[in-house]
């Protein structure tokens, strides 16, 4: 939400109640505000995640992982997670990465790690941010269906950033015997939720040529397909049949 939403009186009570918390020192805090141009910025993250500080897990994660991690503070930033609404109180709750490092060095380039939260296909297409930057969802058909309104679950999800090896042309009995032990078949919120937040943070089209399916179907049974990540924005269609197609494959993510 923009400031000039903001009705005058609540921005008057914030400025009053700030004013009251900094005291009487008002000249430091606005030589400091304006003499340091991140401060700013620091005061914010720390208004908009109430003093969330990752974990080493997560911060060696990010390291690890580089442009394809997406973290809660990230999940904060473009998704307006808010930590008392949608992070329980927990203190440990996320705060471990549930893959080793080793397994995250041999993934690096080939998937991205997500902090995952409960916001549906429906909400991340609310976000004006993602409007504005994405210009997602080329159609909109599929607004009415369930999948649409599911906010999934809470949790770090490892997704790959291509189909699953070999996916295309087959059919969907076919495609769930290309997965690996340590694989599972992701929701399409999950699936959504990872292109966006990925594309945020590194500015890199997932599935631009190709449609990926994961466990949803649309009205009529047909697979939800999530892809074709062109220029225009990304797309959504359900009309895919359980017959082979070029352009549809699986999408998958590491079992926790």
């Amino acid at each position: 939400m923009h400031w000039t939403a903001i009705p005058a009186g609540e921005l008057n009570a914030a400025e009053q109640r700030l004013r009251v918390a900094f005291g009487e020192s008002a000249d430091t805090i606005v030589s400091k505000i304006n003499g340091d141009s991140d401060l700013a910025s620091r005061v914010a993250r720390f208004a908009l995640t109430g003093g969330y500080k990752p974990s080493t897990s997560q911060k060696r994660a990010r390291k690890i992982m580089g442009k394809n991690f997406f973290g809660v503070e990230d999940a904060v930033k473009h998704f307006g997670v808010q930590m008392g609404l949608h992070i329980p109180s927990q203190p440990d709750y996320l705060r471990e990465v549930p893959w080793s490092e080793e397994v995250l060095v041999s993934c690096r380039n080939t998937h991205i790690l997500v902090a995952v939260f409960p916001v549906s296909v429906l909400g991340i297409y609310s976000r004006s941010r993602v409007r504005e930057i994405l210009d997602l969802f080329l159609n909109f058909d599929w607004h009415c269906m369930p999948f649409a309104n599911y906010g999934g679950e809470i949790a770090w999800q490892l997704m790959l950033k291509t189909p699953v090896a070999r996916s295309t042309y087959i059919t969907w009995a076919e495609q769930q015997t290309l997965l690996s032990r340590d694989e599972e078949i992701p929701t399409t919120q999950v699936i959504v939720y990872a292109i966006a937040s990925h594309f945020l943070v590194s500015g890199e089209r997932l599935f631009k040529d190709v449609y990926v399916h994961g466990s949803d179907r649309g009205k009529s049974g047909s697979f939800v397909g999530v892809g074709n990540f062109s220029g225009n924005g990304l797309s959504i269609n359900d009309q895919f049949a359980c017959n082979s197609l070029s352009n549809l494959g699986l999408a998958a993510v590491r079992k926790q």
